[in-house]
Parts: structure tokens; C-alpha cells; sequence
């Protein structure tokens, strides 16, 4: 595999950087990547979030990628402010990151997800821990059989179904 080639970045401020997420040059990517990962700003996943909800589809997918390559302590609380707040379009994009963290590490954010009153969010979020093999989480799920919303519905029963446990049958 060839090595792309790297992008003179030293020197830029996150500030400056983020925007050239957005490029569809991957060696300009990759370049910015490397460059973010190296600076120390205490506010940098905050300031990725921000940056998340203004970019291109190019961009989102790349920081989003970026941001699991970051300690789990950094990221969890940015992530549950963008999380916790009633702008819709926030929840979204934090549970659309959730989904490509590990989903041993931020499982129970995530799960949490499932109550949101926003149902394209739920489903999200469904998707993601359909395969959770935790009692509460699986719990959580079948709870949502009584979603107002039944396309919810609809992957709730598909859900259970492809992992039956005893657990999860009323009896």
C-alpha cells in the first residue's frame, strides 16, 4: 500500500484546520488528521463537534472516524452536551457518532438514545445495539415494542427475533 503523501499543516490552529476536513483530497485528510491529532487544545472534541454540524458529508464521515481514534475520557462528556440538548439535529449527529465508537465503551449513552422523543433517533440507536447481549439494554429494546412510532416497532420485533433469548419473551 502506498503511503499518502503528507500536507505541510505544522503550525495551523484547530481553528484553521477543521475546515480542510471538508476536502475530498484524502492526502489533505489524512494530512489534517495527523495535525489535529497532535494538538493538545482541551476544547479540540468540542470544537470537532462544532465543526461535525457544519461540514460536508466528506467532513462529517472523516471527523466522526477521527474521533474514535481519541481517548474515551475526551470524548464522553462533549459528546453527552451535544447529547443532552433539545436541538434534534445535535442528538442526531452525537448518536450517529456514537455508533462508530466502541460499543462496549459507550454502550449505556447509546442505549439511552432508545427514549429519545425523536424516533429516527431511536431507530439509530436501535440499529447500533440490536446485537447488545446486556440485560438492560436488551431490556430497553423490549420496552419499545410499544413505540407510538411503528417503524420502531417494526425493528424491535425484527431485533428480538434475530436474538432470541429467554429474556426477552413475555411470558
Amino acid at each position: 500500500r502506498l503511503k499518502s503523501p503528507r500536507v505541510g499543516l505544522e503550525g495551523l490552529r484547530l481553528h484553521d484546520l477543521l475546515p480542510l476536513a471538508n476536502t475530498p483530497d484524502t492526502a489533505v485528510r489524512a494530512s489534517v488528521g495527523r495535525a489535529i491529532l497532535r494538538i493538545t487544545d482541551a476544547n479540540r472534541v468540542t470544537l470537532i463537534l462544532e465543526a461535525i454540524t457544519t461540514s460536508t458529508e466528506i467532513g462529517q464521515r472523516f471527523l466522526r472516524k477521527l474521533l474514535s481514534v481519541f481517548p474515551t475520557d475526551e470524548v464522553k462528556p462533549p459528546l453527552a452536551r451535544f447529547f443532552s440538548t433539545q436541538d434534534k439535529r445535535r442528538r442526531r449527529m452525537a448518536v450517529e457518532i456514537l455508533r462508530e465508537l466502541p460499543l462496549e465503551t459507550f454502550e449505556p449513552m447509546l442505549a439511552e438514545a432508545l427514549n429519545d422523543p425523536d424516533s429516527e433517533i431511536r431507530l439509530s440507536a436501535l440499529s447500533k445495539l440490536k446485537d447488545s447481549e446486556r440485560p438492560d439494554t436488551r431490556k430497553a429494546i423490549s420496552d419499545l415494542e410499544e413505540d407510538p412510532e411503528e417503524r420502531v416497532r417494526v425493528a424491535v420485533v425484527q431485533s428480538l427475533a434475530a436474538k432470541p433469548r429467554i429474556e426477552d419473551i413475555e411470558l
